[in-house]
């Protein structure tokens, strides 16, 4: 298959989508799978990830980062007392086929990492949705950013497809990017789009 027909696949598939759960909901599983979707669930698949449970106190993240041209990456961190991040490298190109786990890393955040991971989700209303419309600033092969929270009486999940050059998406660019930095990959500045 050329690498045109996958990704305008990848984009009709993947382009935008939000969820928003409210806690009535929160028993109907559908809503925290994430392979419901075919082409994001075959990366889950790969790294062999779950959908995210919700948890019975604290709070989970997972982010999911799927670049045309380069590996995928998955960061999960759970909190209650600590935080504990698994972050993992995928040896394919988010754009075409997942591959397979090619690097994994598991570790507690320090309290200091927990607290700045804490001020940039705030700072980013995340339980209200997307500050804006998640089209705006498309670009071709660009990279989906999906980012999923659970907590006890909440679930929530936003890709925005490339959402570097979007004023309105800075500080969720800058949460997204802790996860990046928390993952432990080290990722050439010019492969962040």
């Amino acid at each position: 298959m050329s690498r045109s027909v996958v990704l305008i696949a990848w984009l009709a598939v993947g382009f935008t989508a939000c969820a928003h759960v409210p806690p009535d909901l929160l028993s109907l599983r559908e809503y925290v799978d994430p392979f419901d979707d075919p082409w994001f669930g075959k990366h889950f698949e790969a790294a062999g990830e779950k959908p995210i449970e919700i948890p019975a106190s604290g709070i989970a993240y997972r982010f999911t980062w799927l670049r045309s041209f380069d590996n995928p990456v998955i960061v999960r961190i759970e909190c209650d007392v600590v935080c504990t991040m698994t972050s993992k490298r995928l040896s394919g190109e988010g754009g075409y086929e997942p591959g397979e786990i090619a690097a994994q890393i598991t570790r507690d955040l320090s309290p200091a990492e927990r607290g700045r991971l804490q001020r940039l989700f705030a700072s980013v209303h995340f339980w209200r949705g997307p500050p804006g419309d998640p089209r705006e600033g498309w670009i071709m092969d660009g990279a989906a950013w999906i980012l999923e929270a659970a907590m006890p009486d909440a679930y929530e999940a936003w890709t925005i497809q490339s959402p570097m050059p979007v004023p309105v998406f800075e500080d969720f660019v800058r949460l997204c990017s802790l996860f990046i930095d928390l993952s432990g990959f080290e990722i050439p500045p010019d492969r962040v789009y």
